[in-house]
């Protein structure tokens, strides 16, 4: 067998498949760090101002910060 150089990433893919709960999570994820960007794009806000702008839990900004 010979083997491509630079294609372990394609390879892995074939063989490994992506589960469906890890794709929403990362869609999630990717959604919640674009509005908190998107609110310190246009003030610099405390994370107490966050919470408030984002309506979200203390904890969970603080994370995502």
């Amino acid at each position: 067998m010979e083997i491509e150089k630079g294609k372990t990433f394609k390879y892995l893919r074939e063989k490994r498949e992506v589960s469906q709960a890890a794709k929403d999570n990362l869609k999630k994820f990717s959604k919640i760090k674009k509005t908190v960007l998107e609110a310190l794009s246009e003030n610099d806000l405390t994370i107490d101002q966050l919470t408030k702008v984002l309506n979200m839990p203390k904890d969970e900004v603080v994370f995502y910060v």
